[in-house]
């Protein structure tokens, strides 16, 4: 704060506890461990500068409980990042951080010792509810400089104590007190960042964001930031925190929080162990401004869906910011992989319209509508009955990236239809409108699946049943053989998370010129339950992880072509005398769960009828009659 003369330094409190702490909890949910451990004495000896002790985000348990932490590494292959929000009171606009401890362990695979460490911390601003590591307020890479990863996402960036108000920091760490929840020879620690002058406003949400930068860090030995113990008598704080994976570029996202609600008990803790001192002091308590992090909204799943009665009807201002990605089925060709909000309408025999034209659109939204029986696991039960992503003549809040959707379908009399509205891998605000043109509908169709039935019967089948997959790629035990002209399949299938791959070998004899040197014109002759992507590989296989060339890809369509369901086919350029692979899979990580009539497919590789393509005075090729057309002012023969 200008001309204010600097007061000694006091620490405070997020929680506002005043009781002794007796223990610290420790809480792998977020990383995949859980362990639980007795009483220990955190921050004994305290470091200096991060007193008293009581007014840490700190706060006693009752008895052994199970323990908490989360990743906190900015550089390790899978670089997990944990931001907490505080908020400093006083009654001018800013105050001014001079110190900054907080409580963490290394993996079991770690060897950093005190004074051989690097340590990336930031504070972030509130945006919206989420931390905006796009304008931080301070960036300290404090520890060893020279030890700090350069590929750390934000370096270059201020180093050795440097933040971005120009003040130095002195970084040090205290002797271990205990083992951590890992076991042995891991062990936690205190830390302490001490000498600084960061200005951050008061009585507004911030986030402190701390992440270990040591050179050579994998996922065996990157660090965890702790979590604190707490009491369900002595409530805290607000039990939220943000991990983000810095791996994928996007910066924090709602789909990051960990907000583990009320009641406080040891189990449920969700908020980091640390202090900061400041140069007025005072309790960081319960009752300042919240970081305004939007509500999950209550039609976030199909069996939770907004009932509408009456048409028309609107809900406008909604959002997906924190909805469910649950998976569910495609509809037409839109992959349900958006964080999704739902309406169900009984329909009266007239055509109905959905769309998200209003002027509170701000993203790229998809509606799905499907009928078909109650929601249920993995809504797998649901036909499409009409989709949308970009309607033309179609409005939204007019900027970049917003493309509203409209879709209009005849609502059968007596015919639940649940509708999905998301965002193509986007989410945010938007206008949801419905109406009936109240004109009863001529043809009232039924509710039935617009996918053409697959049989695997009587063909070469892959060993991996559905939700298996043991041949993801070239080198897997599971990769199938085929040969010409004998008909094999299997199924795909995804999850939202994991994605099936499968992979299927020529064995036959070696390709030959059908066409150009070096050229086998093969027609891959194919019928999908699904949306496929059909991708093909040329060449041998080089080991686990890795494939050979592609030779191309193509969308397989499963739906009936002019009511009529059959076989489709791809014309593929392979080499000749060299090995060819075959590789169905899907065309997006959402929306295909097993389900009867969802997940085969099925293949038949055949030479194809080939003959000569001729471009008027220049060359002639061998090449497929659908390959050749597809050349302006070619001949083919």
């Amino acid at each position: 704060m200008a001309g204010m003369a600097l007061a000694q330094t006091t620490s405070i409190s997020k929680t506002g506890n005043t009781a002794p702490i007796s223990n610290i909890l420790i809480n792998g949910a977020a990383d995949g461990e859980g362990f639980a451990r007795g009483p220990v004495n955190p921050f004994q000896p305290r470091i200096p500068g991060c007193q008293p002790t009581a007014n840490c985000q700190e706060i006693a348990a009752t008895g052994t409980s199970a323990a908490a932490g989360r990743a906190s590494c900015c550089n390790a292959p899978t670089p997990f990042i944990v931001a907490d929000d505080f908020r400093l009171p006083g009654t001018g606009v800013s105050q001014h951080i001079t110190n900054i401890c907080w409580w963490g362990y290394y993996g079991l695979g770690a060897t950093f010792t005190a004074g051989n460490e690097a340590w990336r911390i930031r504070i972030l601003p509130n945006l919206n509810g989420l931390p905006d590591g796009n304008n931080p307020i301070a960036v300290l890479f404090v520890g060893s400089p020279t030890l700090v990863d350069t590929s750390v996402a934000g370096y270059p960036g201020p180093t050795g104590g440097t933040n971005l108000n120009g003040t130095s920091g002195v970084f040090s760490r205290g002797a271990a007190v205990a083992t951590s929840p890992l076991g042995a020879p891991s062990q936690d620690f205190p830390f302490t960042v001490t000498g600084l002058n960061i200005t951050v406003p008061t009585n507004t949400c911030v986030w402190l964001e701390i992440g270990g930068c040591n050179i050579g860090t994998d996922n065996t030995n990157r660090t965890r930031w702790s979590s604190h113990s707490a009491s369900p008598s002595s409530p805290t704080a607000d039990n939220v925190v943000y991990q983000t994976n810095l791996a994928t570029g996007l910066g924090y996202t709602y789909g990051d929080l960990f907000s583990l609600g009320s009641p406080f008990t040891p189990a449920n803790c969700t908020d980091r162990a640390w202090c900061i001192g400041t140069t007025e002091g005072g309790n960081i308590g319960t009752s300042v401004p919240s970081c305004a992090i939007p509500a999950a909204p209550a039609n976030s799943l199909c069996t939770t869906a907004t009932n509408v009665t009456t048409l028309p009807f609107n809900d406008l201002n909604t959002n997906t910011l924190r909805a469910t990605l649950a998976v569910t089925p495609y509809c037409g060709l839109n992959p349900v992989n958006g964080n999704t909000i739902w309406y169900k309408y009984v329909g009266t025999g007239t055509t109905v319209t959905v769309d998200t034209c209003g002027a509170n659109t701000n993203f790229d939204t998809v509606i799905n509508v499907y009928c078909g029986a109650t929601c249920g696991t993995n809504n797998a039960s649901l036909n499409c009955v009409a989709n949308n992503d970009d309607a033309a003549a179609c409005t939204g809040s007019g900027g970049a990236n917003v493309f509203p959707s409209r879709v209009s379908f005849v609502a059968t009399n007596g015919v639940q239809y649940d509708i999905a509205v998301f965002g193509l891998q986007s989410r945010g605000f938007v206008d949801v409108h419905i109406e009936s043109d109240g004109v009863q509908a001529a043809i009232q169709p039924a509710c039935v699946s617009d996918r053409c039935p697959v049989s695997l019967a009587g063909i070469t089948v892959e060993v991996d049943a559905c939700g298996v997959t043991t041949n993801s790629d070239c080198a897997g035990p599971g990769v199938g053989n085929f040969v010409l002209n004998t008909p094999f399949g299997g199924t795909n299938y995804n999850s939202g998370a994991a994605r099936d791959f499968d992979f299927w070998h020529y064995s036959g004899p070696a390709l030959t010129d059908n066409g150009d040197p070096g050229v086998c014109w093969l027609l891959a002759n194919y019928a999908v339950e699904y949306p496929a992507l059909l991708v093909f590989y040329t060449g041998a296989c080089p080991g686990a992880g890795v494939n050979p060339p592609q030779l191309g890809a193509a969308n397989g369509d499963y739906r009936a072509f002019q009511g009529q369901c059959g076989v489709r086919g791809v014309f593929v350029n392979a080499a000749s005398g060299i090995e060819f692979w075959v590789n169905p899979t899907t065309q997006d990580f959402g929306g295909i769960p097993c389900a009867a009539g969802s997940n085969n497919y099925r293949f038949n590789v055949t030479l194809a009828a080939v003959g000569s393509c001729c471009q008027t005075g220049l060359v002639c090729t061998i090449n497929p009659q659908a390959v050749c057309a597809g050349t302006v002012g070619s001949v083919w023969a």
